[in-house]
Parts: C-alpha cells; structure tokens; sequence
C-alpha cells in the first residue's frame, strides 16, 4: 500500500488555504448558517473582503479562491504587526504590560524589513513619531568644528 505525502506549504498563507479546502465543516443545528470566513478558517470576513472587490470595479468576475486569499493575506498581515508591536511596546516599557500605541506600531514597521517593504515610505501614522537616527555628521559636529577652525586660521596665516 503507497501512502501518498502531501507537499509542505511555502508560506502560511498557503498552509491556510490548503486546510479551508480540505475541513468539513460540521453542522450544529439543521439550519444553522455557516459564513465563508468559517468555512476556510478565518477571522475576518471573506464576504466583505469579496463585496469591496466588486464594489472596486477591480475585474469583472470574483471568485470565492480570491476574496479568501485576500482575507489570509491581511490577516497574516496583521498578526504580524500586532505580534511585532506588542514586543516593541515590551521592550520599550521596560518588560511592563501596557497598551500597543501608535509610536510602537510605527516602530515594529521600521524596524522590520519586510513589513518595511509592504507599507510604502510615504505612508504616515498618526502619533506614531519619527525613527530614533542621528546622522554620522552629527555625530561628529564637533570635530568638524575644530578642522574647520584649524582651516580658518591656516587660510588667513
């Protein structure tokens, strides 16, 4: 008897979308309604992610396959900044419990060079501040302004 393997998922986006093909999904009561979103086992809303695709004129025809790619995506997304954002709001509030704020998204981002990548430079967030960085000029202003002193007198003798 040959048991065939399946394949490893590349990502875990994948690995979510092989599982919702492959569940059943068990009825509670006769006529209890089952939404798309708990059929692929998701947290958010495959039906709304589906309705805002069409709403966008994006193409003429949405499949189901799309709209619950679309859902694991951002909800991969978000686990992921969330998941980031708690540990800079630890390591910022010195191993304290406090709340994720704005300044410790906006430092999980930066600080992340693939998340980096899917949120564009020019993307703001409110209360979120500026990357602590000080330029190797800055660093050394004050050598600069004794070469630059030394540069005076030796012009003017």
């Amino acid at each position: 008897m040959v048991q065939k393997i399946k394949p490893v998922p590349a990502s875990p986006i994948a690995s979510k979308i092989e599982i919702a093909t492959q569940t059943p999904v068990v009825l509670k009561e006769p006529n209890h309604k089952i939404t798309k979103s708990t059929r692929s086992g998701l947290i958010f809303p495959v039906a709304r992610i589906q309705n805002n695709i069409k709403k966008g004129r994006i193409a003429d025809k949405v499949s189901l396959n799309g709209s619950v790619f679309m859902s694991a995506v951002l909800e991969y997304l978000t686990a992921e900044v969330l998941e980031t954002a708690g540990d800079k709001c630890l390591e910022r509030n010195k191993g304290k419990r406090r709340m994720i704020q704005p300044r410790d998204i906006c430092l999980a981002i930066k600080d992340d060079d693939e998340l980096n990548q899917v949120v564009s430079k020019d993307a703001v967030i409110p209360g979120g501040g500026v990357i602590p960085y000080i330029r190797e000029e800055m660093k050394n202003k004050k050598k600069l302004k004794k070469n630059k002193a030394q540069e005076v007198v030796t012009c003017e003798a």
